[in-house]
């Protein structure tokens, strides 16, 4: 509950809020719909992370997932580390910087993760 809180305030509203602009942009396109509920879910895992696994399965969607790489995923992911290496400056934040890096696997990948 200390670690939901603490990721809160120091990084957990700025990435829901990023998915949720990312999920928002694909609802206004007909591929990117179903995508979108994606987004939004993951929303919710980046505002609440402590508690949550992320699995990455190679090779299921490769197409999309090479797409999204290169393009918003890279976005995500490079937020994601600098938050991170921000993170690694406090001693405060380094039980943070194992929840960016889950998410920031995530953000690189998302449609070929599974989160439990």
């Amino acid at each position: 509950m200390l670690g939901n809180a603490y990721w809160k305030i120091f990084g957990g509203i700025l990435l829901a809020v990023l998915w949720s602009a990312v999920g928002t942009l694909l609802l206004f396109t007909m591929i990117g719909f179903p995508l979108s509920l994606k987004c939004y879910k993951y929303a919710y895992i980046s505002y609440k992370p402590f508690g949550h696994s992320v699995t990455v399965v190679p090779g299921k969607n490769f197409l999309l997932a090479v797409i999204w790489a290169f393009s918003i995923g890279a976005v995500m992911c490079f937020v994601c580390l600098t938050g991170a290496f921000v993170s690694c400056a406090t001693i405060i934040g380094i039980p943070a910087v194992w929840q960016w890096l889950k998410i920031g696997r995530l953000g690189l990948f998302p449609f070929s993760s599974y989160v439990e």
